[in-house]
Parts: structure tokens; C-alpha cells; sequence
């Protein structure tokens, strides 16, 4: 099974370029907003991994 840190890691791989892209051909808002998202994406994969942890130490 592929875990939450591959699939964040690949979407965020994909996202980089097309930010950039986004900033120099959109323009600087099209490409913040994808920053923006590449940065939620970080966020939910701390979050799954907080989660992870406090699951595997038996927290509820």
C-alpha cells in the first residue's frame, strides 16, 4: 500500500513546476495559489503523520 507520505511527496513534486510555470506565464497569484496548495499538502502529510504516531503509541 502507498502510503500518505509518497502521494503528498509526488503531488508536490508535480505541483513545483507548474507553480513556477504558473507565476511566469499566469501570472504571480495563479502561481502563489499552487505554493499555497504544494503547502496544504505538507500540512495534511505532519497531520497523517501526528496521527500515525499518536495511533501507534495508543492514544485516542
Amino acid at each position: 500500500m502507498v502510503g500518505v507520505s509518497t502521494v503528498v511527496h509526488a503531488l508536490q513534486a508535480v505541483l513545483s513546476p507548474i507553480g513556477i510555470w504558473a507565476s511566469v506565464e499566469i501570472g504571480y497569484i495563479m502561481g502563489i495559489g499552487v505554493f499555497v496548495l504544494i503547502g496544504l499538502l505538507e500540512l495534511v502529510e505532519v497531520i497523517a503523520q501526528v496521527v500515525k504516531f499518536k495511533t501507534a503509541q495508543g492514544y485516542e
